[in-house]
C-alpha cells in the first residue's frame, strides 16, 4: 500500500477507534490487523507506555523485583473526558494487544516487555504530573489476551460485567485485581491460570464460583483469594475446602462482625462526604477492617478487641458467629494477640451452648466438624485448643 493510501487509512482508522461506539471501534481495530501495518500501530500509540514505579518496588527471595503499580499512559489520541475514557481505553488496550513486535513504540508496551496493567490511575501518580486516567473499563478488550508475557493485571473499580475464556491464554499472570467491577461470571476456563498467586474478586456480582478454581494450586493461602461483598455468592461443595483455606480467615470474619454489628446498632455506618461507608463503634471511626492496621499493633488489637467483645456479649449474637470465634481456623486462632478474655466470654455465651454437640465426658464439639471447642471446668465451659 502506497504512502498516502495508508496515511487516509490511518485517518479513517483514527476516527473509528476514538467514537463512543463499540461497533466501530472494533471495526477500527478490524481495519488495523487486517492491513497490519507497522505505521499504523505507531502512529495510533504515539505517546503511550506504561509507567512502572521504581520507587515503589521490593526486592523478592529470588531476586526479581516487584514493582507495586503498571498504570497505563494514553498518547494524546486517547485521552477524553470522564463520559468517554472507557472507549478510549478499551480501543488504546486492544491496539496495545494486537501490535506487531517489530512496531517501534514505546517498549514498555511491547508485547515481550509488558508485564503489567493497571487502569485506575492511583492518586500518589498525580505527584508525577502524568496524565490522570480517572474512569475504567465497560467492556474487556480481547486483544490484551495476546500479552501472554502479562504478570500483573489491575482492573479494579471499572464496570466491567464480564471475563471472557480466552483468559486462559495469559499463562503467565501472577496477580489479578477485579475487585469493584459488575462481573456476574467467572469462566471455566479461569481456572487454567495456574501461576496466580493472588485474585481479587471482592465486590462484584457473582452467585457462584467455578469448580475450576481448585486448579489455582498456586494461590496464596489465608489471603490469596478476596471475595467479600457478595452476599449472593455460593461457593460449590467440591471446591469450599480449597477456598477455605485461600481467603483471609481473619478479615472475612471481621467483615461478618461488622455487618452483624451494623444490624444490631452495636455499629453505626454512615456515609461520608465522597459516599464511602464509615463505621463507628462508640468513639472509634474506622471505614474497614484494614484502617487499624496503619496504627501500631497494640492499638489495631485493643480497638478490634473491643468491638469484637460488644459483639459477643450481647444476647443476640448467634451461634453462626459465636463459633467462629473459637472453632479451628477462627478469629483467635488467627489473631492470637487479642485479649483472650473475649473468648472466655464467648464459650459461656448461652446461644453458643445451646448450639454445641455433647462429645461425651463434659466435652462439646462443633456440630459441622465434630471438633471437640469446650469442656466442664469447674462447673463452667473452658474452651480447648485442640481436641482431646
Amino acid at each position: 500500500m502506497s504512502k498516502p493510501d495508508l496515511d487516509i487509512k490511518i485517518e479513517e482508522i483514527k476516527k473509528l477507534v476514538t467514537t463512543t461506539d463499540y461497533k466501530s471501534i472494533d471495526q477500527g481495530i478490524d481495519l488495523s490487523r487486517e492491513i497490519n501495518d507497522k505505521a499504523i500501530f505507531e502512529t495510533l500509540l504515539e505517546g503511550t507506555r506504561v509507567y512502572v514505579d521504581e520507587e515503589r518496588s521490593y526486592k523478592r527471595e529470588d531476586g526479581s523485583t516487584c514493582y507495586y503499580h503498571y498504570p497505563l499512559i494514553p498518547g494524546q489520541l486517547f485521552r477524553g473526558r470522564k463520559d468517554n475514557q472507557h472507549f478510549l481505553n478499551y480501543a488504546l488496550l486492544n491496539l496495545i494487544g494486537y501490535c506487531p513486535e517489530i512496531a517501534n513504540v514505546d517498549s514498555t508496551i511491547n508485547k515481550k516487555n509488558i508485564i503489567g496493567l493497571q487502569i485506575q490511575y492511583p492518586s500518589w501518580c498525580k505527584m508525577t504530573k502524568e496524565y490522570n486516567l480517572t474512569t475504567g473499563l465497560k467492556k474487556f478488550p480481547m486483544g490484551i489476551c495476546l500479552l501472554t508475557n502479562l504478570k500483573y493485571i489491575d482492573f479494579s473499580e471499572c464496570s466491567l460485567k464480564n471475563i471472557p475464556p480466552e483468559i486462559e491464554k495469559l499463562k503467565n499472570l501472577e496477580s489479578i485485581n477485579l475487585r469493584n467491577n459488575n462481573i456476574s461470571l467467572i469462566p471455566d476456563q479461569f481456572g487454567e491460570l495456574i501461576n496466580l498467586k493472588q485474585v481479587f474478586l471482592d465486590s462484584n456480582k457473582l452467585n457462584i464460583l467455578p469448580t475450576t478454581m481448585n486448579k489455582l494450586i498456586h494461590l496464596q493461602d489465608n489471603g490469596g483469594l478476596w471475595i467479600s461483598g457478595m452476599l449472593n455468592l455460593i461457593i460449590p461443595e467440591t471446591i469450599k475446602h480449597f477456598i477455605n483455606t485461600k481467603i483471609d480467615v481473619f478479615y472475612h470474619f471481621q467483615l461478618e462482625l461488622i455487618d452483624w454489628g451494623v444490624k444490631k446498632n452495636i455499629i453505626q455506618k454512615t456515609l461520608d462526604v465522597d459516599g464511602t461507608e464509615e463505621f463507628t463503634y462508640q468513639d472509634y471511626l474506622f471505614y474497614s477492617p484494614e484502617d487499624p492496621m496503619l496504627e501500631e499493633d497494640e492499638k489495631y488489637d485493643t480497638k478490634w478487641d473491643r468491638i469484637a467483645n460488644g459483639i459477643a456479649v450481647d444476647a443476640d449474637c448467634p451461634f453462626s458467629l459465636l463459633i467462629k470465634f473459637i472453632d479451628s481456623g477462627g478469629y483467635y486462632e488467627v489473631n492470637e494477640n487479642v485479649n483472650k478474655s473475649t473468648k472466655q466470654i464467648v464459650i459461656n455465651h448461652p446461644n453458643l451452648i445451646k448450639g454445641l454437640k455433647p462429645a461425651g465426658f463434659g466435652r462439646y464439639a462443633d456440630p459441622d466438624t465434630g471438633e471437640v471447642i469446650a469442656k466442664m471446668q469447674d462447673g463452667k465451659l473452658v474452651a480447648v485448643e485442640k481436641a482431646e
